[in-house]
């Protein structure tokens, strides 16, 4: 049983479980066998998922999916409903006999890939920290993120232009985005762009035109700042392996200029890193096929991966309107009382509040 939790968290599959048992020299196990055991720790495996996804889903959030799971009906048209599903990038067409399964793919989504991949973008850091579990006790307690401690980490990294980030730390708050486009244009074959954003390296979008004059275009969600972009490229493709790829970057597609110029090796398989601890809030980031493996004429890209973060407003009101607020009331009450006993203290006041 635990060593089917643990394959449960890894999102280890058949196949990979029998390739490690092989491995060990243990005999392999069927199919039917570990569905079984999927069945056995299937309820407790949800009850677990259910209770992680209700301590880290929002107060507002929790409050649409309680109602969707109440009345479907009622709720599903509300616009504070389809906000919800346009947060989580949800593309299906949601319907009261789907939505359970819907809920389930979004809270896989939020619990599992996405941790994952923050976790694989800073595993090679903290490896090369020496933090004890009291110093991670210290680490999680402390780990507030505010726009104030997002500011004091690139001015530490020496990151320039963070002059637009200097909003009130108070009222401000980051969100770590690990998608940080709202949309992606291609030089051709734009129908094939799912097989590239898709999550699985074996499929691919590739170009279809003149050499050196394939581009991906990511136009950046608002208010989000992009620090890492990678692309996923493949040593088999041969002609097609991107070899020298720029990065451009503009406010918009035609006045971009270039950031980066990255080299791939001919025998590098997998994610290469474009751009890493940037600070790009343009709002168009510009990915350039410079030049194929071996003068190639088009190219193939397996794989897209982006992180940053986004600086979400507080919708309250904030000091400097409250305090207008009160300004303003005060004045309505010192004319209306005014009025009068004291003219010419009202025309003043007016004078110098139109």
């Amino acid at each position: 049983m635990d060593a089917h939790w643990t394959m449960i968290n890894g999102g280890i599959g058949h196949q990979q479980i029998n390739t490690v048992l092989t491995g060990m020299n243990i005999p392999s196990i069927s199919f039917p066998s570990l569905k079984s055991r999927d069945l056995e720790v299937g309820r407790a495996f949800e009850f677990v998922a259910e209770e992680s996804c209700d301590k880290i889903v929002p107060n507002d959030e929790r409050k649409i999916v309680e109602q969707a799971q109440n009345d479907f009906s009622v709720i599903s048209q509300e616009e504070e409903f389809l906000d919800l599903l346009d947060a989580h990038d949800v593309k299906a067409v949601v319907i009261e006999d789907n939505w359970p399964k819907v809920l389930d793919e979004v809270a896989h989504k939020e619990i599992i890939q996405e941790p994952a991949y923050i976790v694989e973008c800073w595993n090679g850091a903290f490896k090369k920290m020496k933090l004890s579990p009291g110093d991670l006790d210290e680490l999680f307690s402390n780990l507030t993120l505010t726009l104030k401690k997002v500011i004091a980490t690139l001015k530490y990294l020496n990151i320039e232009n963070t002059g637009e980030l200097n909003c009130d730390p108070e009222l401000d708050k980051v969100k770590i985005v690990t998608k940080c486009y709202s949309v992606i244009e291609t030089s051709s074959n734009s129908a094939d762009i799912d097989k590239m954003t898709n999550g699985e390296t074996v499929s691919f979008w590739q170009s279809d035109g003149n050499a050196r004059s394939h581009w991906l275009r990511l136009r950046l969600k608002p208010d989000v700042v992009l620090r890492r972009l990678m692309i996923a490229v493949a040593a088999n493709d041969q002609s097609y392996m991107p070899q020298q790829v720029t990065v451009a970057v503009g406010r918009n597609p035609r006045s971009l200029q270039e950031i980066r110029d990255v080299h791939i090796p001919s025998n590098v398989t997998g994610f290469v890193t474009l751009l890493e601890n940037a600070n790009v809030s343009s709002p168009f980031v510009q990915i350039n096929i410079k030049r194929c493996l071996s003068d190639g004429c088009d190219t193939r890209i397996h794989g897209l991966r982006t992180v940053g973060y986004q600086i979400m407003k507080n919708k309250g009101v904030s000091v400097s309107d409250a305090s207008a607020i009160w300004y303003l009331s005060l004045l309505t009450s010192l004319v209306t009382v005014s009025m009068e006993s004291n003219p010419v203290l009202v025309q003043t006041v007016l004078q110098n509040t139109r």
